[in-house]
């Protein structure tokens, strides 16, 4: 996932040496013909800065690259596998057939914990929660994420609701499944989600 990122910091080196030639050959064309010993360490000095400002430049896009190009290999990865998944594809049918018959909220009772039907239904809620977690701490790249999942996670969170509601009047946990209305608010407004450290989205 670095290739790409090293190859570019290799070919942008080299510019910047070739540039870094170019200043010095450049501020002996205008200096004064006779230069002195300080003045020749003036002018390599401000070449050799101006070519390290140029290195630390590229260092850093590198880093961003680098970080970018994981994010979308890791949300690309888990889209992947849950398309795949037999138990995350069995979870999502029990919820699917508990919501068409409107039988959903019924599995929110202390008498339905524990059921093939109460866990199926955690199952997929948790798996959204951790979705928007992801996103927020910038290990999953929201675009891409929104781009594949917008509409099932408005639907998911718009079927879903009253379950939820009825929980956390049950166990008294009003956050409970906050980060999934979080992300199902933000998609429902097709808005890129904010990240919780602003700088997760840079490195």
């Amino acid at each position: 996932m670095k290739v790409g990122a090293t190859i570019f910091t290799a070919v942008v080196s080299l510019i910047g040496g070739a540039i870094g030639a170019s200043l010095i050959i450049w501020i002996c064309a205008i200096w004064p013909s006779t230069v002195n010993e300080i003045e020749a360490v003036m002018i390599t000095g401000l070449s050799a800065a101006g070519v390290g400002l140029l290195a630390v430049i590229i260092a850093v896009w590198g880093v961003i690259s680098s970080r970018a190009i994981a994010r979308r290999q890791t949300t690309f990865s888990h889209i992947a596998t849950l398309e795949t998944d037999g138990s995350a594809q069995h979870s999502q049918q029990i919820f699917n057939d508990l919501v068409r018959t409107g039988k959903l909220t019924e599995y929110a009772k202390k008498n339905k914990e524990g059921t093939v039907e109460a866990q199926a239904i955690l199952n997929v809620l948790n798996g959204f929660e951790l979705m928007s977690i992801g996103i927020q701490r910038g290990i999953i790249e929201p675009e891409f994420y929104q781009l594949w999942y917008r509409s099932q996670v408005v639907h998911t969170w718009k079927n879903a609701q009253p379950f939820i509601v009825a929980l956390r009047a049950r166990l008294d946990r009003p956050s409970l499944f906050h980060e999934f209305e979080e992300m199902a608010r933000w998609m429902n407004k097709n808005q890129v989600p904010h990240r919780r450290f602003w700088w997760t989205g840079i490195i």
